[in-house]
């Protein structure tokens, strides 16, 4: 809301405004409005979860924006998911050649240390789809990864404005 405030988008169509990506450490959220008609149909939350859509009234137009935590796919924790997706042997396809090292994230040790044939850029690839579970199964109109439904797309997420934390220790 914010960030259309700030650009002079509110009170115009949804099609109009910007949407945000905010990558952290743990999750990354997304926020962008929605048609009424994809509003309608988002899928009921499980018990203790919060709604896909909030419903604003903002500069005398009503907004359906989807909101959502995808928690386990921020940068940091992503990259223990990836090193263990295609955690081998003890080996990494997404390390470069000569690296031996561990990767520490939520209390728990990750191996992450080059293959003695070096980094594959197709294996690294394939072992990021199984991490961030792009195949998975889609219940929903449209789906990101993981199989949770991304609030259908369309023209209020042509444009997005993308934040993240800019030191990784």
């Amino acid at each position: 809301v914010t960030i259309n405030y700030l650009l002079g988008n509110l009170g115009k169509t949804y099609a109009d405004t910007v949407g945000v990506v905010d990558l952290g450490g743990g999750s990354v959220q997304m926020a962008y409005a929605i048609p009424e008609k994809d509003a309608e149909k988002a899928p009921k939350p499980a018990d203790g979860e919060e709604s896909y859509v909030k419903k604003l009234f903002l500069k005398g137009t009503t907004y359906h924006l989807y909101v959502h935590s995808y928690l386990r796919y921020g940068l940091l924790a992503a990259r223990a998911e990836i090193l263990k997706a295609g955690n081998a042997n003890g080996y990494s396809n997404c390390v470069l050649a000569g690296h031996q090292g561990q990767y520490k994230y939520g209390g728990n040790t990750f191996e992450a240390s080059a293959a003695p044939s070096g980094s594959s850029f197709s294996e690294c690839r394939a072992d990021v789809v199984k991490a961030l579970k792009v195949d998975e199964a889609c219940t929903h109109m449209k789906c990101s990864f993981g199989g949770i439904w991304n609030g259908g797309g369309g023209a209020g997420q042509k444009n997005l404005f993308v934040a993240s934390f800019f030191f990784d220790r």
